[in-house]
């Protein structure tokens, strides 16, 4: 009987059970591993602490947040990876890196809100590339010395 998966052995309840929770894994890699025999549409499973669900019926291109299985079709979509907030002191961003403790390059900007007088303007997200710690302004730099900014990013690292 496999370790993690749909159970084919077994009463009904049991195997319904594994059909929607697949276990846990240790690695990105063990979770692709999984055979197609043991996968089921909508199952869960967990690498760490992070939820992975199976779709079936997905073909979409693999990403730090969908895995393509080793073998067989459908994808595994990830469910976890916290979205943050982040609450920055402004600069003058003539000096285009902002430090943002956490953020990789891999991670996904969700939203830049500038903070002036109360007032929130969302900056377009083109204007920011990430990498580790930073978030580089490569367009329509401003001075925001005297305001604050909030970050609203996904943790894909």
């Amino acid at each position: 009987m496999p370790a993690a998966g749909k159970q084919k052995h077994g009463d009904t309840l049991a195997q319904t059970v594994s059909a929607r929770i697949g276990g846990a894994f240790a690695t990105v890699a063990a979770l692709k591993a999984l055979p197609a025999r043991n996968r089921a549409d909508g199952m869960v499973c967990f690498v760490g602490t992070t939820p992975w669900v199976f779709s079936a019926s997905s073909s979409a291109s693999a990403t730090a947040r969908i895995l393509v299985p080793d073998a067989g079709s459908g994808r595994w979509l990830c469910l976890g990876n916290a979205t943050k907030v982040s609450v920055l002191n402004g600069q003058n961003e003539a000096t285009p890196a902002i430090t943002l403790t956490g953020i990789a390059a891999a991670d996904e900007l969700v939203a830049f809100i500038v903070m002036a007088s109360g007032v929130p303007t969302a900056r377009a997200l083109t204007d920011f590339t990430l990498s580790a710690d930073t978030i580089t302004v490569g367009a329509n730099a401003a001075n925001n010395a005297a305001n604050k900014y909030i970050v609203v990013w996904n943790d894909l690292t």
